[in-house]
C-alpha cells in the first residue's frame, strides 16, 4: 500500500529505506487494529491518501520510539550501575529503583497514546473507525 518513495514524497524522512519495511509493518498493525481489519485496498482516493499519510506519521513515532528507548536504556544502564534513584545527603536518605517498571513502560504507554490519538485525528472523518457493519 504504502512505498517508500510515497513515504519520502509526503514529506517524512526519520526513518531510511533499509528500516522502511520493519516500520511499515508495525505500523500497518496499528492501523488494522484501530481500523478493525477493514479492507483498505479498494478505498476512495481521498481515503487512501489520509491512510497513507497516518502510516507515514506511526511510522515516524515508531522510529522514534525506537531512538528514545535506545536513549533511555542507556541511560537505566547507568542508574542501575549506581542502583540510585534518588540520594539525600542531609538525614542521609538513599533510594532505589526499578527502571524497566518506570521509565520504560512509561515511554511505551505515551508513545501508544499518541499513535492512537494520532490514528484517530487523521482516520475519523474517513469512516474506517466505526465500528459497526
Amino acid at each position: 500500500m504504502l512505498t517508500y518513495q510515497e513515504y519520502t514524497d509526503l514529506g517524512f524522512n526519520s526513518v531510511s529505506e533499509a528500516e522502511f519495511p520493519k516500520y511499515k509493518t508495525q505500523a500497518s498493525y496499528y492501523l488494522e487494529y484501530i481500523t478493525f481489519n477493514k479492507d483498505l485496498n479498494h478505498a476512495e482516493d481521498w481515503v487512501e491518501k489520509k491512510v497513507k499519510y497516518a502510516m507515514c506519521t506511526v511510522i515516524d513515532l515508531l522510529f522514534n520510539y525506537d531512538t528514545e528507548l535506545k536513549l533511555l536504556k542507556e541511560s537505566d544502564k547507568k542508574i542501575l550501575e549506581s542502583g540510585l534513584k534518588s540520594e539525600t545527603i542531609k538525614s542521609h536518605s538513599v533510594s532505589f529503583r526499578d527502571v524497566k517498571g518506570d521509565s520504560q513502560g512509561e515511554l511505551l504507554k505515551g508513545t501508544e497514546d499518541i499513535i492512537y490519538s494520532t490514528l484517530r485525528t487523521i482516520l475519523m472523518p474517513t469512516g474506517l473507525l466505526y465500528r459497526g457493519l
